[in-house]
């Protein structure tokens, strides 16, 4: 992956998570898609959903939108929710657990609450993630602190959006 891109656009999400959450101090940071076009050209997604029917809704129309613009490179940034679970330890550990139910994040108990920054080019994806700080649970957020970088990344949030480049 071209590194030197790659970072450049989690910087940007970075950025752009820091200054929406902690300086302007907006309830809430809504999903937003940087798509860079084939002649570098720039065009920005927001998009908020309320329920998986709509972010499918809304995930369709970004990658149509990518695919006409030859998308060469994309940025999303959003608030989620995770939940961090043990990894089993054999084999036998793992197939038992395979058969485990978990409530989804966003209801689990142990949840924390997330800003996504995950961004694609032709060679890859990178993801930063950002765990919110609060003073109280419900409170105002004081801190965005970095839980994870991965440095190969994919999901439905990114992937589908990058074009063949000519």
């Amino acid at each position: 992956m071209n590194d030197r891109e790659a970072e450049k656009l989690l910087e940007l999400g970075e950025k752009y998570a820091r200054k929406v959450l902690l300086k302007d101090r907006e309830r809430q940071l809504d999903n937003m898609y940087h798509l860079v076009a084939s002649d570098g050209n720039i065009t920005l997604v927001p998009g908020t959903w309320e329920n998986d029917i709509q972010k499918q809704i809304i995930l369709a129309v970004v990658r149509d939108i990518a695919k006409k613009i030859k998308c060469r490179a994309v940025l999303f940034t959003g608030e989620g929710w995770t939940v961090s679970r043990e990894v089993p330890a054999t084999e036998w550990h793992k197939k038992r657990e395979a058969g485990k139910w978990y409530p989804p994040p966003s209801q689990d108990p142990e949840r924390k609450e997330v800003v996504n920054i995950i961004a694609a080019d032709t060679l890859g994806a990178k993801a930063l993630i950002l765990q919110m700080v609060r003073d109280k649970p419900g409170g105002r957020l004081i801190s965005l602190v970095e839980t994870a970088r991965l440095d190969n990344a994919s999901g439905q949030m990114i992937d589908g959006f990058i074009q063949p480049q000519e």
